[in-house]
Formats: structure tokens, sequence, C-alpha cells
């Protein structure tokens, strides 16, 4: 009599860990992509860019990296796999305002209200492609390589590609 070995298990635990790595790799594409577009006066904006598995980094730590001009961890903590979500974030206190607002004047007299130092005000150093809502400009773009990055990460595992 044959016997049937079960490794549904294991197989849901690679499928999973696969979709994870894909839309790990795709959250990369979307801070590459978001990269090009961001504001950039002291380059802390840009550097406390993240991508992050299972939680939000902390905002502290990223922005006091992203001020020192040090790097910062490439991604987060790995939570269990019902926690599953990959998070794309700048932490810096003035991103979100940044994100939200077109009106540049309106930036600085926000930078001048929460105290930030004079020397490190903006003063219109911007790209000539520097847009508000990067990140939001970039996810559509980012998620339209996610098939590509299924591929990426099946091979990686082992799997052949589709």
């Amino acid at each position: 009599m044959a016997h049937l070995k079960w490794n549904g298990d294991k197989v849901l635990k690679t499928l999973t860990d696969v979709v994870e790595h894909a839309l790990l790799l795709t959250g990369y594409d979307a801070l590459r992509i978001a990269q090009e577009d961001v504001p950039v006066d002291t380059g802390t904006l840009r550097r406390s860019g993240t991508v992050t598995i299972g939680e939000l980094p902390d905002p502290q730590e990223v922005y006091a990296l992203a001020q020192s001009g040090m790097e910062k961890p490439k991604h987060g903590k790995r939570l269990s796999f019902a926690k599953r979500s990959v998070f794309v974030s700048y932490s810096t206190p003035y991103a979100i305002y940044l994100h939200e607002t077109p009106n540049r004047t309106a930036f600085q007299e926000f930078k001048k209200s929460v105290g930030i130092d004079k020397r490190r005000m903006w003063r219109g150093r911007l790209k000539p492609t520097a847009k508000w809502k990067w990140l939001e400009r970039a996810l559509p773009k980012a998620w339209a390589k996610f098939e590509r990055n299924l591929k990426r990460a099946e091979r990686k595992a082992g799997w052949w590609a589709r």
C-alpha cells in the first residue's frame, strides 16, 4: 500500500514567503521610484525613506540616522505571518506636511513654526523634478512590477518561473 506524505504546510509556508519577498521587492521599487521626486533641501527627507515588514519603523530613530547622514536599517522587524504587510515610509517631522502640500512657501512657514534650525531652512533648492505626493505617484508604477518581482522571488525560492 502506497503512503501519501502531506507537505501542504511546507508548501503554504514557502508560498507565503515567496509572496512576502515579492512584496518587499515591490516596496523597494516604490522607494526607488519615489526618491526621484522627493524634494531635497538637506537630504534628510530622502535618507529617511525606509521599507519595513510587519510594522512601521521607529520614526525618531530613522529621523536621527537620516539627520546624521548615517545608513538606516534596510528593513524592520519580521513579525508573525499573520502580520504580512510591507510599509514604505518617510520619517521626518515634516514628511507628511511636505507630501501633502504643494505650496513651498507654506512649508517654509511650517519649518519655522516647529523650530527647525534656520541654517537648515528651505532655500528653494529643489530638483526641477521634485513633486508633492511623491510616494503616492510611485506606488502604481511599483505595483506594475509586482509580477516581475514575484518571478524573481520564485526563482530565489528554487521554483521554476512561469
